[in-house]
């Protein structure tokens, strides 16, 4: 005998893995573009807001309000841009005959009528992949896949799981090619409750043969989750799309995003922004830089051009030259207890491993930010502007973002550490717009299961080396020494100034004294 857990089981370890709704999103899209689809589309259809839904039922069971009173408060309540679905909620609330029909009514509504969708064209899943891959949680087809040298973005089998996160009820329609009819499941993630002591194989889960196809070339999958727990307004989709969606797909390739995902909420397309061209034109100072192996040797190039300063440093380490500079301390043990510190190199097998990446960083000067044209009209609109994307570098493999690195709360880089620990507070994340972008496999730099980061490894421990001493030692070191020397110039000027002018000064004053101390003519002599 094995292993058993209790069914409930699964839904905390959905809450573990996937942290927000935003991230759960995310997830499907990755599991639609695995999938092959080179178009994701994410609907979302809204006519009663959960929060409105569950007031309707607080009303009912626990104020003692009557069927007619609830239906006048949903009627109120319903989405304006949604008359058909708000008909069909209204028109069928009104033909129950008894409270207890009324509840039943509206919980069937609410999941019929609210719902997200993915959908996708990609390869899809026959029915027995429903069985034995999509019910099994932790599959390690793609992670096998991926050590053969596939790109897979996820290959844990656990992000099928990020759709309870957004709601109680999953419905999937799928169906490869050579499918005559869809393929179905639907899944009510409430029979995993905390209320019963039920194991996980007892809860009964059996895919079903739908429509049959009317094209049989026909592929891809529709994954509909609804029984919302969340409220889904017009103005939070947008802010995801527009804020933390616009970030997972790599945002500085123009339109990428809106090529990808087609997103519409009650029918209506809301787009994905990407950042302006003008705004990283804008920038202050900029650091351009590729690692890559040549022949087994590590090579990084690169260049930091401070803008405002009309400076430049050019970065070019190679081999064991490479290792030194971004060598660590480390303490260790010396003799007769006293601690000491040893410098450690990175290993060259760690950037084998790495492989390269390419990094743009861009910085700006907050207090010196101007309108940028074609953008912004005033500095502060810049300032929000640049808001909307610094945060430190972000990290990219295959174009789409490894969490949670260059999130507000994650600075792995210790930008913040390092900048207010100086005078002027230069590079800091709030200064700070990058990516940094990978083609590492996951084999060699795998990702941890709660879309955390990475997993601790040699090669992740060689990126962030390389990329603090680019940042700190080098770009940092450039902007502070090209305005020590600005400072300096600057002040020398003003002190020739001044030096002249005490000078004329003095010799006026001379001047004057001696013109008050001698006759008329010598006065004239002397003007």
């Amino acid at each position: 005998m094995g292993f058993r857990f209790a069914a409930r089981t699964v839904i905390e370890l959905g809450k573990e893995l996937i942290s927000s709704d935003e991230v759960a999103i995310y997830e499907l899209i990755k599991n639609a573009v695995d999938a092959g689809s080179r178009q994701v589309e994410i609907a979302v259809n809204v006519c009663l807001k959960s929060a409105d839904y569950r007031e309707a039922i607080t009303r009912i069971r626990d104020r003692g309000q009557n069927c007619a009173e609830v239906l006048d408060f949903i009627a109120r309540s319903i989405a304006d841009r949604n008359p058909r679905d708000s008909m069909t909620m209204i028109e069928r609330l009104e033909r129950t005959h008894s409270e207890k029909a009324f509840l039943a009514a509206l919980q069937s509504l609410y999941d019929e009528l609210n719902y997200i969708e993915i959908r996708d064209s990609g390869h899809g899943m026959a029915v027995k992949e429903l069985s034995d891959v999509f019910l099994r949680i932790g599959t390690n087809s793609r992670h096998k896949e991926n050590l053969r040298g596939a790109r897979h973005l996820g290959d844990k089998g656990i992000g099928r799981l990020s759709a309870m996160r957004l709601g109680d009820r999953l419905q999937v329609k799928t169906a490869r090619s050579r499918c005559t009819h869809w393929n179905l499941l639907d899944i009510d993630w409430r029979r995993f409750s905390h209320d019963d002591d039920l194991d996980v194989e007892e809860v009964a889960i059996e895919p079903a043969i739908g429509d049959e196809k009317t094209n049989d070339q026909d592929s891809g999958t529709t994954i509909r989750v609804s029984a919302l727990q969340s409220d889904w307004d017009e103005a939070r989709f947008a802010d995801i799309l527009q804020g933390k969606i616009a970030r997972m797909v790599d945002p500085f390739e123009k339109g990428l995003a809106n090529r990808l995902i087609v997103a519409r909420y009650n029918g209506i397309r809301v787009t994905v922004p990407s950042i302006p061209l003008a705004l990283l034109r804008a920038a202050h100072a900029v650091c351009h830089a590729n690692l890559k192996m040549t022949d087994g040797v590590p090579e990084l190039v690169g260049e930091i051009d401070y803008r405002h300063r009309q400076r430049k440093r050019l970065i070019r380490a190679q081999g064991a030259e490479l290792g030194s500079l971004t060598q660590q301390a480390t303490k260790r043990r010396a003799k007769r207890g006293h601690a000491a510190f040893k410098l450690t190199p990175i290993p060259l097998t760690a950037l084998e491993n790495l492989g390269g990446f390419r990094c743009d960083v861009y910085w700006y000067n907050r207090k010196i930010v101007q309108a940028v044209d074609g953008l912004t009209t005033k500095g502060n609109e810049t300032r929000r502007e640049i808001a909307n994307w610094s945060g430190g570098p972000m990290l990219y493999r295959y174009g789409f973002r490894v969490l949670p690195y260059g999130d507000p709360d994650d600075d792995w880089l210790a930008l913040d550490e390092l900048a207010f620990g100086e005078r002027g507070f230069k590079l800091n994340r709030q200064q700070v717009i990058g990516r940094v972008l990978l083609d590492t496999p996951h084999g060699l730099l795998r990702e941890q299961t709660n879309r955390q980061g990475l997993v601790d490894s040699d090669a992740a421990d060689a990126l962030k080396r390389i990329l603090a001493w680019m940042l700190h030692s080098e770009m940092r070191g450039l902007i502070n020494e090209a305005d020590e020397i600005e400072f300096m110039e600057r002040r020398a000027a003003e002190q020739a100034r001044t030096g002249v002018s005490s000078s004329r000064r003095r010799v006026d004053a001379a001047l004057l004294r001696l013109r008050g101390s001698v006759g008329d003519a010598a006065r004239k002599e002397i003007d």
